[in-house]
C-alpha cells in the first residue's frame, strides 16, 4: 500500500486509517504499539519505492493519438487506479447474497436500519468477537487512564455505554474501576456509579465494531482495500466519467474542487 501511496494512487490517511482499524481489531494482538509502528514503517518503505501505474487503465491508441505518451497520472476524465479496483470489485461481487461470513448480514442490515444496540441480536461467533474487543479496550483504558476525577468518570461513562449493549460485565468492570479510584482522593464510588448509569442510559452502537470485523476478513490486497473503502465510505462517494470521484458533504454532491 505504501507503493500506491507513493505513486499518488490512494490517500495516505485512508491507508493508515484502514490498516490501523484492522490492527486495533485483532483480539490476539499483544503488542499494539509495536504493530502500529511496523505498519508505519511498512508504509514509509513502500512510499520510498512508488508503484509504476503507467499501464493501469491504458487503452489501445488509434490514429494521430498513437504517438502520444501515456502519463503515470490519469487526468480527471479517467478513473483513478483505485477506481479501477473498485469497479473490478463491483463486477466480481454483484448484489447477490454472499456466502456466510462474520458479521455480513448484520452489517448490511445496520447500514440501512441504523444502530445495532445489543449483542443479543448477533450470532454466537460475532458476539464473542465483539466482547473480546470490548475487553481489550477496557484493559487498555484502565492501564492508561489519567488518575484524575474527570478522566475516571469519563471512562466510567464510556464503560456504561458498552454495558448497555452487553459488551462488558457490570460488576467486573466496576471492580476494575474501583481499584484505580482508591488512590484518587476526590473520587467516590457514587461518582463512578452515576457515570456508569449515565452511560447505560446513553446506549452504544455496535455497527462500527461489526463493520471492523467484516473489514478484517478482506485480504490485504488492492481488491481488499477497495472492498474496505466500499463498505466504509461507499454511501458517500461515487465515481463518474464526467467528474471523476464525487463525494457527499451532507448538503450536496461535489467533485474534487467542491463544485456540485
Amino acid at each position: 500500500m505504501g507503493g500506491l501511496v507513493g505513486a499518488g494512487a490512494i490517500s495516505e490517511g485512508l491507508v493508515r486509517a484502514s490498516l490501523e482499524s484492522v490492527v486495533r481489531g485483532m483480539a490476539q494482538n499483544t503488542d499494539l504499539p509495536g504493530s502500529l509502528q511496523t505498519l508505519v514503517n511498512g508504509i514509509d518503505d513502500g512510499k520510498a519505492k512508488p508503484r509504476d501505474l503507467s499501464a493501469v487503465g491504458a487503452r489501445p491508441t488509434r490514429g494521430r493519438d498513437s504517438g502520444r505518451s501515456t502519463s503515470s497520472f490519469p487526468d480527471r476524465s479517467s478513473p483513478a487506479p483505485a477506481a479501477h479496483a473498485a469497479d473490478a470489485v463491483r463486477a466480481a461481487d454483484p448484489p447477490t447474497p454472499r456466502a456466510p461470513s462474520l458479521g455480513a448480514s448484520q452489517n448490511e442490515r445496520s447500514s440501512h436500519d441504523g444502530k445495532v444496540g445489543d449483542i443479543a441480536s448477533l450470532g454466537g461467533e460475532e458476539r464473542e468477537r465483539v466482547k473480546a474487543m470490548a475487553l481489550g479496550w477496557l484493559a487498555r483504558r484502565i492501564e492508561h487512564v489519567e488518575r484524575k476525577k474527570d478522566a475516571i468518570t469519563r471512562l466510567a461513562f464510556a464503560i456504561g455505554c458498552r454495558m448497555s449493549a452487553g459488551l462488558l460485565d457490570q460488576q467486573a468492570a466496576k471492580e476494575a474501576l474501583w481499584d484505580i479510584c482508591e488512590p484518587v482522593a476526590d473520587v467516590q464510588h457514587t461518582d463512578v456509579d452515576k457515570a456508569i448509569s449515565d452511560g447505560i442510559a446513553r446506549g452504544f452502537d455496535l455497527a462500527p465494531m461489526l463493520l471492523t470485523l467484516r473489514c478484517i476478513r478482506y485480504p490485504l490486497t488492492d481488491f481488499g482495500i477497495a472492498e474496505r473503502f466500499r463498505d466504509r465510505f461507499g454511501a458517500d462517494y461515487r465515481f463518474t466519467t464526467a467528474k471523476g470521484w464525487v463525494g457527499w458533504d451532507d448538503r450536496r454532491t461535489g467533485g474534487r474542487e467542491g463544485h456540485g
